[in-house]
């Protein structure tokens, strides 16, 4: 049987490697496509994460948030109410 001829044979691994880019990408993967969503979309994105923040660092800042009072339990499971029958303890016993 009579193997195929490889392409890459006789260059180096960066030639090979730019090579093997360019037929799965094309010739201009090189070339900035742009952004998808548009600059503006980025700049409202960047301006309501820093609304956030500044809400959060006044809320810590007068009090409104204790950050050393925040409890953070490990089995919140406690508060979730149980209707079901499925999930109600067997008491037969």
């Amino acid at each position: 049987m009579r193997e195929k001829p490889n392409p890459y044979e006789g260059m180096s691994r960066k030639e090979r490697r730019e090579a093997a880019l360019d037929q799965v990408f094309g010739k201009n993967r090189k070339e900035y496509m742009g952004n998808i969503w548009g600059w503006k979309f980025t700049y409202f994105g960047l301006a309501f994460l820093l609304l956030v923040f500044a809400f959060a660092a006044y809320g810590v800042w007068t009090g409104k948030i204790d950050l050393k009072k925040q409890q953070f339990e490990a089995t919140p499971s406690r508060h979730i109410q149980q209707n079901s029958l499925h999930h109600q303890k067997d008491t037969a016993n």
